[in-house]
């Protein structure tokens, strides 16, 4: 589900697949897991929180 929307609106859903999950759990020090719905809820607001927190150092790939 996530892939799709992903698809349907790339600015506002991460996607969400072994190498990002990889990643993001190395960046931020998490734990999250692949395949489920709540885990990816979880990596997409800490995404967002992250986002908002350093608006003026990041790009604004996600449409902001």
């Amino acid at each position: 589900m996530a892939n799709i929307l992903y698809f349907l609106h790339p600015t506002l859903f991460p996607p969400f697949n072994t190498a990002i999950v990889n990643g993001f759990n190395l960046l931020f020090n998490e734990k999250i897991k692949l395949g489920s719905w709540t885990e990816y809820l979880k990596m997409h607001d800490k995404i967002l929180e992250t986002n908002e927190q350093y608006r003026h150092l990041l790009s604004k790939d996600l449409g902001l």
